[in-house]
Order: structure tokens, then sequence, then C-alpha cells
């Protein structure tokens, strides 16, 4: 995912979304799970049933400062064109927030890969960050090169998917 600036996110409180899982949004997106929870937002994976497709829900609180950010964040991912980078489907307000609607991914995060403890050998070997690591340069080429700057690249923002 995008992120912004420190000062960008002290403008916003975190605080949980009030969803709850079976909840029907804006009359298109039924609410399955929780997947993700930031310093801004809540992350829900939920299906779109006019689309007929999984989609994730980037929920924040719908303030002047939330939802500018979350339109911003739209718009960098729209002006990125790389398999590794989500694209965004919509952004849209239900009951008081503001949500972004984008491109389902299905995976474990970088952090959670690295700390994964697997039987057959260790948790992640040099060969594994090196693939990691090439395929991470090449998404942040792309974003770079659409004239996005990620300020917050970290394991936990890194999606290893199949």
């Amino acid at each position: 995912m995008l992120a912004f600036t420190a000062d960008e996110l002290d403008t916003v409180d975190a605080v949980e979304i009030p969803w709850r899982v079976g909840e029907l949004v804006a009359d298109q997106y039924v609410v399955r799970k929780q997947i993700g929870l930031g310093g801004m937002s809540t992350v829900w994976d939920a299906y779109d049933r006019v689309m007929k497709r999984a989609t994730a829900l980037k929920t924040t609180l719908a303030c002047d400062s939330a939802a500018t950010l979350v339109t911003r964040e739209a718009r960098a991912l729209a002006s990125v064109r790389h398999p590794g980078v989500p694209v965004p489907y919509t952004v849209g307000c239900y009951r008081g927030w503001t949500f972004l609607a984008l491109e389902r991914l299905y995976g474990v995060s970088l952090e959670h890969r690295i700390h994964d403890p697997r039987p057959s050998g260790p948790a992640f070997t040099i060969p594994d960050a090196v693939r990691v690591l090439v395929a991470l340069t090449d998404v942040l080429a792309a974003v770079h090169g659409a004239g996005v700057v990620h300020h917050d690249v970290k394991p936990a923002n890194v999606m290893l998917c199949p």
C-alpha cells in the first residue's frame, strides 16, 4: 500500500472502524472479515455484489483530512501500472466512514514470512531475501516512475502473493 508522511497521519485519529462481518456497505460490498489494522485505517475483506469479485475495503474516519488522504492514495495507486500494486476501484463513504475499494491481494506479509517457523528449514533464506528484494525494487521503480513516493516501506507493508 502507498502511505503518507507522519505529519499527515498525525491529523487523523486512530479509531477501529465499527463495521460488522456480514454488513452491506454502500449497497454493494458485503464485509467478510477484518484483514488489517493500522494507525490510520482498517482493511476489510469484502465481496463486491455488483462486480462479483473479492475486494479489499480500506476504511478511515470521514473527517476532511482523512477523506483527502484516501482520495490522494486512490489517485496515486491509479497512476501506477504494475502487477505488484493493487488496482483501486472507487472511493466512497458509508455511515460516516470514507473507504477505498481496491483489488484484493492474497498472501502473507513479508514480516509474517520472515518470522514464520518452517519445519523443513530456516524461516527465511538468503535466496528468499534476494528474490523478494529484486521484486520489491521492480515495484518501487514503477511507483517512483509514476511520481509517487512510498513513505512506509517495511516488511509489514510488503505483501507476498503466490
